[in-house]
């Protein structure tokens, strides 16, 4: 009987403690970035921070402002968080929504 409630309270355990781990793992997360004027921008994501890294054009050191080729187009760096993650967006949409306002 004292196995069968141990062996029970195991599996009970483990399920939460998975679950737990499943569930923080698919929870989105919220990453800040320093953007152009020192404005902060928040963005959720489900990527770690490998998986946005290969998947995108590898630049040592960029900071808000700068302008780079992202596959023979100009985007400008609009965000950089603490951790060298940055957002970009086309330099024309930037100037164009510059533009009129």
């Amino acid at each position: 009987m004292n196995k069968k409630i141990f062996l029970l309270g195991f599996v009970l355990v483990t399920l939460t403690i998975f679950g737990k781990v499943f569930v923080y793992a698919n929870t989105p997360k919220t990453v800040i970035f320093s953007g152009i004027d020192d404005k902060k921008i928040s963005v959720s994501t489900n990527q770690t921070f490998s998986e946005q890294k290969n998947s995108s054009t590898e630049i040592s050191t960029v900071k808000a402002g700068d302008i780079i080729e992202i596959d023979s187009s100009q985007e400008i760096v609009i965000g950089v968080s603490d951790d060298g993650r940055y957002i970009t967006m086309p330099l024309e949409d930037y100037q164009f929504e510059h533009q009129n306002n």
